[in-house]
């Protein structure tokens, strides 16, 4: 799959934006339509993926049918696309089809349907339900569990007392010309929710310039270690929070890098670590807004909202 192919995908996933796709398959003899309503419907990346499975002999959902190109119909490749021949008249119905079909999820039909395909005659060696020709058949495909396109992470939203919010705000206008941050502490509830009891500061030993942070190891372990005597099971390891000098923080690759490689490393005991960035406004010296991700192993990350609230035990 191209990335060109991906893209539209991805940025559907990311803004929970709904999508239609539409292909045509053999010629013009066959259409494909799918609809995406994130997080309700199988994404493009789980399509491709029941596609693999079902080459390799591995289960598949019953609503899934695949449609290969016999090599000799492929003319040429273009971007990694295989150029094939098909009747105008054909990809016309097949473009009607997809036109009708968004139409009527524009107008709020309900549909428990979101992949369709058409075959303009009978094709029962592509499958048993295709085996009449000027029909469309309808079927309904669930996202594929473990999809690193859209599956949701283990941690879906992020929750901090007044009393860790306090320690974020002051630290960060504590350092107004350099970043400065600390690890996160807490427990991930029945909500999927990561619920942060303390902020740690970044340590005596830390490493701060206007660019750039590095906490003090020794220091936050022993933070951790204090937080897990006082608070067992409620005082785990969560993730990580720093600043940046901007009104609107976004991870860097430097971040995404370091939460991902969290993610993968056994002591820190998460598979799904967070991150908070308090985004400092250099002119007014105060921070701007707090803003938070999830880091889930072998995916891509993830926006989640956070929410103050005052939190029993505080």
């Amino acid at each position: 799959m191209s990335i060109s192919s991906t893209l539209p995908n991805q940025v559907a996933v990311i803004h929970r934006k709904p999508i239609l796709y539409g292909r045509a398959l053999r010629r013009g003899n066959i259409g494909r339509v799918f609809l995406v309503r994130p997080g309700k419907d199988a994404c493009k990346a789980c399509l491709a993926e029941y596609a693999r499975a079902g080459r390799n002999g591995e289960t598949t959902p019953p609503d899934w049918i695949d449609v290969t190109e016999p090599e000799e119909d492929i003319l040429l490749h273009e971007c990694g696309r295989p150029v094939i021949p098909a009747s105008a008249v054909d990809l016309a119905f097949i473009a009607t089809l997809l036109g009708r079909l968004s139409l009527n999820f524009l107008e709020g039909r309900s549909e428990e349907s979101n992949h369709w395909l058409w075959s303009q005659s009978p094709v029962p060696e592509v499958d048993s339900r295709l085996e009449k020709g000027m029909q469309v058949f309808s079927g309904y495909l669930n996202p594929r569990a473990g999809c690193p396109a859209c599956q949701e992470p283990d941690v879906v939203s992020l929750v901090m007392g007044k009393e860790v919010q306090n320690a974020i705000l002051s630290l960060t206008e504590a350092s107004p010309e350099e970043e400065t941050g600390g690890i996160l502490i807490g427990f991930v509830d029945e909500k999927s929710q990561a619920i942060v009891l303390r902020a740690t500061g970044p340590g005596p030993r830390a490493e701060k310039s206007k660019a750039r942070f590095a906490r003090d190891v020794e220091y936050v372990q022993d933070e951790l270690k204090r937080a897990a005597s006082e608070l067992g099971s409620r005082g785990l390891y969560l993730g990580e929070w720093h600043s940046h000098i901007e009104v609107n923080p976004q991870p860097s690759p430097t971040d995404i890098e370091s939460l991902s490689s969290i993610a993968m490393a056994s002591n820190y005991l998460t598979r799904c670590p967070v991150m908070i960035i308090a985004g400092f406004d250099p002119q007014k010296r105060k921070v701007s807004r707090l803003s938070s991700w999830a880091f889930p192993v072998g995916r891509r990350m993830w926006a989640i909202e956070n929410r103050i609230l005052t939190l029993e035990g505080e």
